[in-house]
């Protein structure tokens, strides 16, 4: 009896060495130091950080799990890679050696690491990203826009002319024919773009697709837009605005290049693509061509360093909604970009991170107003007025 007590407490002890568990475990998981992203690097950059409520706690080795469905990401199962452990303390820019990637895959990953006594923690939970579009012939759309600048009277400025054509809108009206399970939107554009669907902005950003030297890329965004569709008739709509592609921009005069405007092309132009899978497994592309319709809006004036002139009274009333009846637009124009290397944004895109309000309003003796913010910052204005129609309020 003695005997038999003696080896199940052994055998109890040696069980739970051999189970012990570390409070070590990768918390705030990064794929090219973003947060579950849309990426096209091929052997993407993995990132973590660790959590332990022992001080003096670090990392000897680690494991990382990648799987094409969430309930394959497990030991065993994992079928894009599994690192076996690896001995050593890096948790940035571990280099994805998995199998290759290809255009649309989303992928599933999760981290173990081992604590300076050699014992695992906790996996972490799993995190994600997925794959732009890797070839250029996964691009099934065209640039379109709607040049304006050959009926645009320059503007006498300083002893000069300013040429400032008003920016394009665009619109098109698509139908869903069954449940949509997912949907994609890829889209770039040479200058400034504003995506709405129906009428609602997507995505969050400001002065997208970001600046670029255009001669070497051109970056574009992806945006899951699924909970943004349903079955039926939508309108996808779009606007435009010269941006650094063909507005003014400082760099030319730095670089001492006497063509401040246009530096880059002449034409803003839209390139996108919305790509549905219905809940039966088949797919639909909606993508940019000649049969979208363009005409001019509300941005009369757009330019990064002259401003923007809003008019309210020029933007079409419920031209968001499928009845619209938009047969005195003219087709979008197909234009001639070149050849463009098309790279998806590789950061964080610019948006609101807080809304202030001024701590004081100075109402000036010539009628204007100074607006005393509290701070510097580089922000959009929002106000609100009440007056008749046609004021210009500057």
């Amino acid at each position: 009896m003695k005997i038999s007590t003696f080896l199940v407490l052994f055998s109890l002890m040696l069980s739970s060495k051999a189970m012990a568990i570390s409070d070590l475990t990768p918390e705030y998981l990064r794929c090219e130091y973003l947060e579950n992203p849309f990426i096209d690097e091929r052997e993407p950059r993995l990132s973590w950080i660790l959590a332990s409520e022992e001080r003096d706690q670090h990392q000897t080795a680690y494991r990382i799990l990648v799987a094409s469905k969430m309930e394959l990401l497990e030991p065993g199962k994992a079928d894009l890679w599994d690192s076996n452990k690896i001995s050593g303390d890096q948790t940035t820019q571990v280099i994805y050696k998995g199998k290759a990637l290809t255009s649309r895959q989303k992928c599933y990953w999760k981290v173990q690491s081992w604590d300076k006594k050699d014992q695992p923690g906790e996996w972490s939970e799993a995190s994600t990203w997925e794959m732009g579009l890797l070839m250029s012939s996964d691009w099934k759309s065209k640039w379109i826009g709607k040049d304006f600048s050959s009926n645009t009277l320059p503007i006498p400025y300083k002893n000069k002319e300013l040429l400032l054509p008003p920016s394009p809108i665009l619109r098109n009206k698509i139908n869903l024919t069954n449940k949509v399970s997912k949907a994609r939107l890829y889209i770039t554009s040479l200058g400034l773009y504003e995506y709405l669907i129906n009428g609602k902005k997507v995505g969050q950003d400001f002065l997208a697709p970001g600046w670029t030297d255009y001669n070497k890329r051109v970056y574009y965004n992806v945006y899951d837009v699924t909970d943004r569709l349903d079955q039926g008739e939508h309108v996808l709509q779009a606007i435009l605005s010269p941006g650094w592609y063909s507005g003014y921009i400082g760099y030319a005069l730095l670089i001492g290049n006497p063509i401040v405007r246009a530096f880059y092309g002449d034409t803003p132009a839209l390139r996108a693509q919305l790509e549905v899978t219905y809940s039966n497994g088949e797919t639909a592309t909606f993508s940019s061509n000649e049969e979208w319709k363009a005409t001019s809006g509300g941005l009369v004036e757009s330019d990064i360093l002259h401003g923007e002139t809003f008019d309210a009274r020029k933007v079409p009333e419920d031209w968001s909604k499928t009845n619209f009846n938009d047969n005195n637009w003219d087709n979008a124009e197909i234009i001639n970009a070149g050849k463009r290397n098309l790279e998806l944004y590789p950061a964080q895109p610019v948006q609101v991170t807080e809304v202030i309000k001024p701590i004081e309003i100075h109402e000036r003796e010539n009628g204007k107003f100074i607006f005393n913010m509290g701070q510097n910052f580089a922000g959009l204005v929002k106000l609100k007025v009440k007056e008749r129609l046609a004021i210009r309020l500057f």
